[in-house]
């Protein structure tokens, strides 16, 4: 009979060296887990911000389209009527009906001035806000012999 012997060797599943031998790991488990919520963190607040940077684009892209239709308004006004149509502020409403004062589906044309009945050249200046985006556009457009009138310049400010 063969008897196993360990020569006074007794093994440990979990060998217990001394003090300290687990303070390395501990704290590169709680720095890696720091990096990680940092990085979790830091990639969230930039999909939330993503998301508002989008709605201030679309915003801004909106109030150009109602200040465009205004200077498409006086555009026609300018055609349709003589050349002294001096607005000042006039309101545009561009749904039926036509809401409260706080409504967001409103461009002004805030005035049009003639210059000399020679030149033809009128300038146009309009305002729209929409959702706390602001467009203003001075536009300068000329009466034609046809009754059509082209745009010289258009500049937003």
């Amino acid at each position: 009979m063969v008897r196993a012997s360990n020569n006074g060797f007794t093994p440990h599943l979990f060998p217990f060296s001394g003090k300290g031998e687990g303070f390395i790991a501990l704290i590169s488990v709680i720095i890696i887990t720091l990096i990680l919520l940092t990085m979790t963190a830091t990639l969230g607040t930039k999909g939330f911000l993503d998301r508002f940077n989008i709605l201030e684009g679309e915003a801004k892209e909106t109030s150009a389209g109602l200040a465009a239709a205004c200077v498409e308004t006086a555009r026609i006004s300018i055609a349709d009527e003589d050349t002294q149509y001096l607005p000042s502020n006039q309101i545009l409403c561009l749904e039926w009906p036509c809401s409260g004062e706080d409504d967001d589906k409103k461009c002004f044309v805030e005035s049009v001035t003639h210059d000399s009945p020679n030149s033809g050249e009128s300038t146009i200046l309009t305002n729209a806000s929409y959702k706390g985006a602001t467009t203003r556009y001075e536009v300068v457009v000329t009466r034609d012999i046809n009754i059509s009138i082209p745009i010289v310049s258009w500049k937003e400010f």
